[in-house]
């Protein structure tokens, strides 16, 4: 089986940016080597698909329909010699259930028997930052919108990430291989920091 590094963070942290990074770095050192975001995962368009149409539902919805969109990748993820770095994997849907319902380990939970990422590299940064960094432009999922979340009660982005964000440290106290980040540094340091981290993968 090879290796997994997911990519976690608030929106606008600059994950995609540095999974993209260590891809083409990975590919110039001739590691097979794939990138997977989570708009290419198979069951995104069609749960897109689902709320466009239902309209808002339960965090645990959520959670079940992201888990199979996550599971959908589990024979893919098997193929040896191979290092997938996921912009965005399970921790994105247990942070977020985290938020929404505060001390319960159910998602936490369910995800234990999936396959599990070898590093975890969350670049945290404060939510003003990221929304600075992304000039006001926010999605529904990105500001907990009562158009996704049935009964929320955050009143934005700031407030949403705000809270994402610390669920994200949290997780960092409790799995051993999550590594946590300045994002606000420059793009190279971030780099070399995240190619030592690979490096000690073997």
């Amino acid at each position: 089986m090879g290796k997994i590094i997911e990519f976690e963070g608030i929106d606008g942290s600059g994950k995609s940016t540095q999974a993209l990074s260590l891809y083409r770095t990975l590919t110039a050192l001739r590691i097979p080597v794939e990138l997977i975001t989570s708009k290419q995962k198979m069951l995104s368009e069609p749960i897109l698909a689902f709320l466009r149409q239902t309209g808002a539902q339960p965090i645990e919805m959520i959670t079940l329909l992201s888990a199979a969109n996550d599971l959908s990748l589990a024979e893919r993820l098997k193929e040896p010699e191979k290092v997938f770095i996921l912009d965005r994997y399970i921790y994105t849907s247990i942070a977020a259930y985290d938020v929404m319902r505060p001390g319960s380990d159910w998602a936490f939970c369910l995800y234990q028997p999936f396959q599990q990422p070898d590093l975890v590299i969350n670049l945290d940064i404060p939510p003003e930052i990221a929304a600075e960094r992304k000039e006001g432009n926010f999605n529904p999922f990105e500001e907990g919108s009562s158009l996704i979340y049935r009964d929320t009660h955050f009143s934005g982005f700031l407030d949403f990430q705000s809270r994402m964000r610390n669920s994200y440290l949290g997780l960092a106290q409790k799995v051993p291989n999550f590594r946590v980040l300045d994002g606000q540094r420059s793009e190279l340091d971030l780099k070399e920091q995240i190619a030592d981290l690979v490096s000690v993968l073997g």
